[in-house]
């Protein structure tokens, strides 16, 4: 199992993810009425939890917003930098064929490519 760096993926939402996916896999392998059916509605009870959870993480936010307009800096940036260290960066480059690079080293050579290259 992927580890989730969200704050309200918790075990509920894992078993639950777990429950869908592994009838998702029965259905591609035959699909029936009965097995579309057992999925659509695990994929509904799945949902509902996510939207449950993800509920308690605007709540989060809420806080973040109250602490602001009473003056807390501090720990208004706390909170706010707390929720945005989940967000990761990623780069990406094109090469001469238009393909997409993502290694770094492969990034590095093509912008010294790019540089080098006669105008």
């Amino acid at each position: 199992m992927k580890s989730q760096t969200k704050d309200w993926f918790d075990e509920e939402c894992a078993i639950a993810n777990e429950k869908k996916n592994a009838t998702y896999k029965c259905m591609i392998q035959a699909r029936t009425r009965n097995k579309a059916k057992d999925y659509h509605n695990l994929r509904r009870v799945e949902k509902k939890i996510f939207r449950r959870k993800k509920v308690f993480g605007e709540d989060l936010f809420k806080d973040a917003e109250h602490l602001k307009s009473v003056n807390e800096c501090r720990a208004f940036y706390q909170k706010i930098n707390r929720n945005w260290l989940d967000f990761k960066q990623t780069n990406f480059c094109k090469n001469v064929h238009s393909e997409i690079l993502t290694d770094v080293q492969d990034i590095l050579k093509r912008w010294h490519e790019y540089f080098v290259q006669p105008v």
